[in-house]
This record gives C-alpha cells, sequence and structure tokens, in this order.
C-alpha cells in the first residue's frame, strides 16, 4: 500500500523552508511507517527542509521489489528525477528502516542543495552609481636587472646594475632600487676611474595593469661616488676623491608578465645631481665631475612574491 505523510505545515514558501512530500510504501518486509517516521526526524534536524502535503515542491518516493529498493526524488526544477537503487539482501531486518530513512533524507537533501542558485555577485553601490571592483591585493615584487648611466661630465655611457623591490597598495607602489656602477676615463697623461653606488626611493602610480604593467615614479636618489686617479708621469701625483650625492628624480617602468609571477621589466629614469662631486686635474679644473643631469635605462627580470 502506498501512504502519504502529511505534517501540518504552512507558508512553506514564504519564509524559505523547502516543502517535502514523501509516498513510501512496505518495503522487503520494512513498514512503510516506521520509514516515514524516521524519515521525518531526519528531516525535522534539517533546518530547511519540512514535510508538507502540498504538490509544490519536493516529491520523494520509495519503490521496492523484493529486496531491491528504488528511491526518486522529483524537483519542478529539475529536467529529470534524481534516483538511488539499493540492494537490501545483506542488510539485515532490523537495520532496513533506518538505512532507508537515511538514504531517502540525504538524497532531498542533494536534490535541494543541487538546485540551489549560484550566489550573485556581489556589488557595492554608492547613491546609485556601482562602485569598481576593488583594486588587486597588495603584491611584493622584486627584480634584478641591467643597463647603462649617464652621469658624468663630460658625458659618457657606463655600465650599471640595479636591484630593486617594490610593495603595491592597490594603484600606488612603494619602491626603493640599489644601484651600483662604474666606468673610467683615459687623458694623455692620466686615467681616472669612477664607481658609485646609490639607493632610490620612490613612490610609484600604476597607470596600466594587467599582463603588461605600465608605472611612473618620482623620487630622490642617494649615492656615493668615488673617483680615483692613476698617472702615467714621473712628474704628476695622482690622488682620489669621493663624496655623496644627492639627485631627485623622474621614472617609468614597463613590465611584461610571461609566466605566473614572473615578468620582464625595462625601466627608464632621469634625475638632476644637486650634490656634485668633482674631480680636478693639477691646475684645478674639473677633469671629471658626477654633476647636472642624470640618465638611466635598465633592462631586467623581476618575480611577484
Amino acid at each position: 500500500m502506498v501512504s502519504w505523510l502529511v505534517l501540518p505545515y504552512a507558508h512553506a514558501a514564504a519564509d524559505g523552508v523547502e516543502s517535502v512530500r514523501l509516498s513510501i510504501p512496505d518495503c522487503a518486509e520494512t513498514s512503510g511507517a516506521q520509514i516515514r517516521k524516521l524519515v521525518a526526524l531526519e528531516l525535522a534536524s534539517r533546518e530547511n527542509i519540512r514535510l508538507e502535503d502540498s504538490d509544490v515542491g519536493l516529491q520523494a518516493s520509495l519503490r521496492c521489489e523484493g529486496e531491491r529498493a528504488v528511491i526518486s526524488v522529483y524537483d519542478p526544477s529539475r529536467a529529470e528525477p534524481l534516483v538511488l537503487e539499493m540492494q537490501l539482501a545483506q542488510t539485515r531486518r532490523e537495520a532496513r528502516p533506518r538505512l532507508l530513512a537515511l538514504a531517502i533524507a540525504e538524497l532531498i537533501a542533494t536534490s535541494r542543495f543541487e538546485q540551489a542558485p549560484k550566489p550573485a555577485p556581489v556589488t557595492r553601490e554608492v547613491a546609485g552609481a556601482p562602485v569598481p571592483p576593488d583594486e588587486p591585493a597588495n603584491v611584493f615584487s622584486v627584480w634584478l636587472g641591467g643597463g647603462v648611466l649617464s652621469e658624468y661630465e663630460p658625458r659618457a655611457w657606463p655600465g650599471t646594475v640595479a636591484a630593486g623591490a617594490a610593495l603595491s597598495f592597490g594603484p600606488i607602489a612603494l619602491t626603493t632600487e640599489l644601484g651600483f656602477d662604474w666606468s673610467s676615463k683615459s687623458e694623455s697623461n692620466v686615467v681616472v676611474r669612477a664607481r658609485a653606488a646609490s639607493i632610490a626611493l620612490a613612490p610609484s602610480l600604476w597607470l596600466v595593469r594587467g599582463p603588461i604593467d605600465w608605472t611612473v615614479s618620482l623620487g630622490v636618489r642617494l649615492g656615493y661616488a668615488w673617483l680615483q686617479a692613476a698617472s702615467r708621469s714621473m712628474d704628476l701625483t695622482a690622488g682620489s676623491v669621493s663624496g655623496a650625492f644627492l639627485a631627485p628624480l623622474a621614472g617609468t617602468a614597463v613590465s611584461w608578465h610571461f609566466a605566473a609571477h614572473v615578468y620582464f621589466r625595462a625601466a627608464l629614469e632621469l634625475g638632476y645631481v644637486l650634490t656634485p662631486v668633482r674631480g680636478l686635474d693639477a691646475d684645478r679644473q674639473p677633469l671629471w665631475e658626477l654633476k647636472s643631469y642624470r640618465a638611466g635605462g635598465v633592462l631586467g627580470v623581476g618575480l611577484d612574491l
């Protein structure tokens, strides 16, 4: 005999509770009433699943053929019902009601879970206007590169190496870079070698973010330069001079992310040395000076951490 279990429950849809109707007959020498009672207890423990006598909502049925049980859950929003087939031959008779009740309750819960719509994307509005998505999370990156630099008078383009790091906060990044460059100059009576080490500090602004990034920055570079002369004449005595320098700077950099967290970086920098370092000849005339405009370009590779 097929019977329906009805529990008094009203306005299920109104308060967000899913209604379920059961059709459970006796099965494999197991009382349908006992199975229904256990199903009701299982569903009662689930906050949003109740039994109701309405045709609206989920419908669960049990069909038995000998010791084979078939459970079906029909959902109006689904094209096909969920079906579970169980063999009861290896299950003790006293355990069958509990086993079938659990299976029915779990299949109802599965159908209800699968029909739940995906949550809509959260959008925030201010005064009726949509707010743009949040900026990318903070990113810390490091890079290493090499290039050329011009900072001495008379002008030359010595080599330079640089290592830098940046910590981004949305569209703004704080960047720092360590640089080291070297150069030499030959005169008839003297050879001058120059070395300079410096650190740049600059806030940067992201103009473009994506596979290709573009930033611009304004900041300052602090450094220390060494000028050392070697005489080619017995009549001249050579010496050395060193000193600190300060140069406000403007820069721009373009990065291409060719792999996950790895990128190529090309950067240009232009500055002006406010505190020059001068090397003088025997007549106290400028021989070589770190002064005036400072310009350089660096190519390198970076890593987002």
